[in-house]
């Protein structure tokens, strides 16, 4: 019985660091009594599938600790940013865009525009390496990153709509130097009155782990509230009530 038993163990011990592993918006985060998500897709769909870590705090790409767990921020997305000052806020909202389309293989749409307007197509960058081989998604996103910017996303690749239209993926932009852009990640509604509510993540400067913010006004919750026609108010940022964006490619 006892080989049994060291495979029951095994099994449950292995069952249960999966579970852990598998951290994600959709299973830790509470919906408000009376919300649903709203306006489900493919994208929304995948977005709060992807992994998280809970009680890790964000760190920088020279590993160094950035504070606000459970006052500033709730949680951070679990995939690798490199050892380079690249990932901020643009670069991360790049990188869920792309990460989707490139699970999803629709990667013709894998294309970002520089800051000078030059193209940066992931299909021509994969065939264009030095060493006659095919460069990974990672290995683009890197240069992508180094060319890309808040200016780019607002002026070339993405495209306005009402915060009534918001839903998951899209962005709240401010092109500029500086700038800031923040990655919409879920959005919910309330059934009897229409009030949408939203989680939103970001990077900012310098490089560091993308990370779900929590509400200022109450830190106990990670939805955000905004009114149509009012500025749009985050943790650090204001932005203006025309600064949602929504990926053309999308």
């Amino acid at each position: 019985m006892k080989p049994i038993k060291n495979l029951l163990l095994f099994l449950f011990l292995l069952f249960l660091n999966v579970s852990i592993a598998q951290k994600n918006i959709k299973n830790s985060f509470k919906i408000p009594q009376g919300y649903e998500r709203a306006d489900i897709n493919n994208y929304h769909r995948w977005l709060i599938c992807q992994p998280i870590l809970l009680n890790s705090k964000v760190k920088t790409y020279d590993n160094k600790t950035i504070e606000g767990l459970g006052y500033s921020y709730a949680a951070k997305f679990d995939y690798n940013i490199g050892n380079k000052n690249l990932h901020q806020c643009a670069d991360a909202a790049i990188y869920l865009n792309a990460a989707y389309l490139y699970e999803t293989k629709n990667w013709c749409f894998i294309t970002y525009t520089a800051n000078d307007g030059r193209k940066i197509s992931f299909n021509r960058f994969r065939w264009n390496s030095k060493e006659k081989r095919k460069s990974t998604i990672n290995e683009y996103l890197e240069e992508v990153w180094k060319w890309v910017g808040s200016f780019s996303l607002d002026k070339f690749d993405t495209k306005p709509v009402s915060l009534k239209e918001a839903i998951a993926g899209d962005l709240i932009i401010e092109g500029g130097s500086p700038g800031h852009v923040i990655t919409i990640v879920d959005v919910i509604v309330n059934k009897t009155t229409g009030v949408k509510k939203y989680m939103l993540a970001q990077s900012y400067m310098p490089a560091q782990e993308q990370y779900i913010l929590l509400n200022e006004e109450d830190p106990k919750t990670a939805w955000f509230e905004f009114k149509e026609g009012e500025d749009i108010e985050t943790p650090g940022w204001l932005f203006s009530s025309n600064s949602i964006k929504r990926f053309k490619n999308n």
